[in-house]
């Protein structure tokens, strides 16, 4: 996906608008991978600490990593980025992107990981 977000041509995924702070794969991938998170644990984030590297063409971030501190104490890590080798939309043999999910809790986990 680093071609996504590295060319300044992409607006609607380098450049902000309304009221963004940002825009970039924390907008555009990761952001879903949080919702899926924060839906199936019912966690509550009450303070976080992010840092990105951006992208020095379009002013996007392309990788991220954050944590989250959770109302009940809990702690979410989350970290990605678009420098995948690959094409997400391109022939079957080539990836572009890796996910990986691990939910871990007190009366076992759940795992997923996939491209």
């Amino acid at each position: 996906l680093l071609w996504l977000f590295d060319d300044p041509a992409n607006v609607g995924w380098t450049k902000t608008s309304g009221a963004m702070v940002g825009n970039g794969f924390a907008w555009g991938q990761c952001s879903h991978l949080l919702a899926w998170v924060l839906q199936v644990t019912g966690l509550e984030p009450v303070s976080v600490f992010c840092a990105m590297t951006r992208s020095e063409r379009s002013g996007a971030d392309l990788a991220d990593a954050a944590t989250f501190v959770a109302s009940n104490g809990a702690t979410i890590s989350l970290s990605g980025s678009c420098t995948v080798p690959g094409n997400a939309h391109g022939s079957e043999d080539s990836v572009g992107k890796h996910v990986s999910l691990r939910v871990f809790g007190t009366e076992g986990s759940i795992e997923y990981e996939g491209n």
